[in-house]
């Protein structure tokens, strides 16, 4: 599963149940279920700059970061292979750049 939340963007939050290939990521899962702009905001052209047209902010530190099973990550999305019945969650939020994410 995948969710987006919107958060301040002010829409509401998405979901969807996909079949993924072994070694997915959560920047691949995102790929299929949402419009996505990918590359560098901080740290590898993986980064997510844009979901279905809702942009991060550096003015506003308004990013997308991502979730596992409802905990926040340090990993970045590309470094991280999903298994069966993980719960990927991207939430626009107002955080600082997450410049260990390497």
């Amino acid at each position: 599963r995948v969710e987006m939340d919107y958060g301040p963007a002010d829409r509401a939050p998405e979901s969807a149940m996909l079949l993924i290939a072994k070694r997915s990521t959560p920047a691949d899962v995102l790929v299929l279920a949402a419009d996505t702009v990918q590359g560098y905001v901080c740290c590898t052209r993986e980064d997510v700059f844009s979901v279905n047209g809702v942009e991060a902010s550096y003015t506003k530190n308004l990013y997308w970061d991502w979730e596992l099973n409802g905990q926040p990550q340090d990993l970045a999305p590309d470094r991280y292979h999903l298994t069966n019945g993980d719960r990927v969650t991207w939430v626009f939020r107002q955080t600082d750049l997450p410049e260990h994410r390497r």
